[in-house]
């Protein structure tokens, strides 16, 4: 407990003194302790304090990287609502502050969107198929950007499984084929080219 209020007194002395760069990797330090104990409302109290310590910096790269930390906890406890949220308000912030020395930056960002916003919708999906959906939407439309094709036909597979399991259309995925899908990846990057 000691070794809390120490860190929490430094956290305060670090934000005092203007050293936000350095407070915001104390309080992400508590949220890791906190998180590796268990104690996951605990850990994303000292999240949420180190996102707004990043923001009030206004160094990108701790605002993004804190969003992102924020959007895992929030995906590991369930939240799934609130980790869309929160990987989201990581892009606008990275999309807000891109420049073309920083676009393999948001190209990578995209891609692993993309990837981690399928993740979610498979979790989604036995819950709300209709927010799933949204997910996998959000995932293809990332793959889109980060000119990921490779993800984009699991994407595909995985919309059409849960547009079957929530019922919303019939047999969506049995009546495309692998090739099918190839063709549309094919269209659907040639239109975006126009």
């Amino acid at each position: 407990m000691l070794l809390l209020r120490s860190n929490l007194s430094a956290c305060e002395d670090l934000k005092r003194e203007g050293k936000l760069s350095e407070a915001v990797a104390k309080r992400k330090h508590l949220a890791k302790i906190f998180r590796e104990h268990g104690v996951a409302h605990h850990a994303q109290h000292h999240l949420e304090q180190a996102e707004a310590l990043a923001v009030q910096s206004g160094d990108t790269s701790l605002i993004v990287d804190t969003r992102r930390q924020l959007g895992a906890l929030f995906e590991q406890q369930g939240k799934l609502e609130e980790s869309v949220r929160s990987y989201l308000s990581q892009l606008d912030v990275l999309e807000a502050s891109a420049t073309p020395d920083t676009q393999d930056r948001l190209t990578t960002a995209w891609r692993d969107l993309a990837r981690t916003f399928l993740a979610l919708a498979k979790k989604q999906a036995p819950v709300d198929g209709t927010a799933a959906l949204q997910t996998v939407q959000s995932a293809e439309r990332f793959a889109v950007k980060g000119g990921d094709q490779v993800q984009l036909v699991p994407i595909f597979l995985e919309a059409g499984a849960i547009h079957e399991q929530a019922r919303i259309i019939p047999r969506a995925v049995d009546s495309n084929t692998k090739e099918d899908l190839l063709k549309l990846l094919d269209w659907s990057f040639n239109r975006q080219a126009l």
